[in-house]
């Protein structure tokens, strides 16, 4: 049936083309879930090749990233803590990275200005370019 501008329709032709609908949706979703099934079924043979690395709900495997003990919002908030006159970000970087936080970034100062700029404790003192920790809250 040719599709024609919902004017010219009989309420039989709007019919017609509601149940078409309904039986190719009917079929895709079937479809969806054989092959949900088939997916199922290789994510578990993955699984017992690889062993205890897989994860099936996720499509890669997991990424063994260095765990630190304190978030890099904690380090910042106690190398600011301990300055008096605040940090610039260049200083706070070295500073954090000293006391032991552990990252791969490539570029970590990049990193960090996002924490700075996310953390509602830390204000940026434009006058001596350096971050400090807020005491207004």
């Amino acid at each position: 049936m040719p599709i024609r501008s919902s004017k010219e329709l009989s309420l039989s032709d709007l019919e017609e083309l509601l149940l078409s609908r309904r039986q190719q949706l009917s079929v895709l979703l079937e479809r969806r879930g054989e092959l949900h099934r088939e997916l199922k079924e290789i994510e578990s043979q993955i699984a017992q090749l690889q062993g205890s690395e897989f994860d099936p709900n996720r499509s890669a495997p997991i990424d063994r990233r260095s765990i630190n003990k304190q978030s890099l919002r904690q380090h910042v908030l106690d190398v600011l803590r301990k300055s008096n006159d605040g940090c610039d970000i260049h200083r706070l970087a070295t500073e954090v990275l000293a006391a032991g936080y552990i990252t791969e970034s490539k570029n970590f100062r990049n990193v960090l200005y996002q924490c700075l700029y996310n953390a509602r404790e830390v204000f940026h003192d434009a006058k001596t370019g350096t971050y400090r920790i807020r005491t207004d809250l």
